[in-house]
């Protein structure tokens, strides 16, 4: 429902907590130049020099990723929606998981060494994060937004570039992605946060069962 047959487009999850955490990487003063409308984000750059665009990491992703040829998709949720490796829809519950995050893409193999996750159709590459768990330094400090910007640039860098998660050593997505990341955002130890899944009851796992297998039927 999300695609653009013509690509060039990143495309953000239609609801709130979706669009706040992708808003969270940019800095205050430049949020006002990204419009997410019917989950199609755009960015004015109009005025900012390169420089300046350059300087704000978060905005100067977002506007790669609007430009790129290829499709992304950005997502907080509890259930990721994607295909496997033959193409097969599947579901995860993030908190299920040991990042609470899909990373998935068509390009550059991911940590295993494979494609394990495929994107949804109609997209090159998927990012989604836990939207009730959290994630904090070694210092304990809140690192949300710092961990959702790695997984994007990773994502890009996999998706764009068709470079490996790890690929000859320091040129790796992921450690391309930490590289970039710094200290930007607050991470003493790029690339690395601890997660600390929300503790759901029976009734909420039913329910999330319930809804990866709705989601997932042929």
């Amino acid at each position: 429902m999300l695609v653009d047959p013509d690509g060039r487009e990143l495309d953000v999850a239609d609801n709130e907590a979706s669009k706040n955490d992708l808003l969270s990487i940019v800095s205050a003063e430049n949020r006002n130049r990204v419009k997410m409308e019917g989950g199609k984000v755009s960015v004015n750059t109009s005025g900012l020099s390169k420089k300046e665009l350059k300087k704000d990491k978060g905005l100067s992703l977002i506007n790669n990723m609007v430009k790129s040829e290829k499709r992304h998709l950005f997502e907080s949720t509890e259930v990721s929606i994607l295909q496997n490796e033959d193409g097969n829809a599947i579901g995860l519950y993030n908190n299920a998981l040991s990042a609470g995050i899909v990373n998935a893409s068509n390009g550059g193999k991911d940590s295993k060494g494979s494609h394990e996750h495929r994107p949804p159709q109609g997209y090159d590459g998927y990012v989604t994060i836990s939207s009730s768990g959290s994630y904090t330094s070694r210092e304990g400090g809140n690192v949300r937004k710092s961990v959702i910007f790695h997984e994007l640039m990773e994502n890009f860098f996999r998706t764009d570039q068709g470079l490996d998660y790890h690929q000859n050593g320091l040129t790796g997505a992921h450690a391309m992605a930490r590289k970039v990341e710094g200290l930007h955002f607050g991470n003493r130890n790029p690339g690395s946060a601890a997660f600390q899944p929300f503790s759901a009851n029976k009734a909420k796992m039913s329910m999330m069962h319930f809804i990866i297998l709705e989601r997932t039927k042929l």
